[in-house]
């Protein structure tokens, strides 16, 4: 399903989102309670072979509003 969002827990105490569009699934992850549209979330890319991050790096500097946000970030 396009669009698809899943929030759970982490097993380090950490919010995540999970969102799918078709074969690949951005998972984002930032302390319980953050909200999406703030830029203190961590976003990677699995497309099933490989993981690529937001910006290149894992920092939690990213917003994880919704999946058109996640899909337009910079991943290597």
């Amino acid at each position: 399903m396009p669009d698809e969002v899943v929030i759970l827990k982490a097993e380090d105490n950490k919010a995540l989102v999970i969102y799918e569009d078709g074969d690949i699934l951005y998972i984002c992850k930032a302390a319980i309670g953050a909200a999406r549209n703030n830029p203190v979330w961590q976003i990677k890319k699995f497309d099933g072979v490989a993981i690529t991050w937001a910006d290149g790096n894992d920092h939690y500097d990213n917003l994880a509003t919704d999946l058109v946000t996640v899909k337009t970030l910079d991943y290597f």
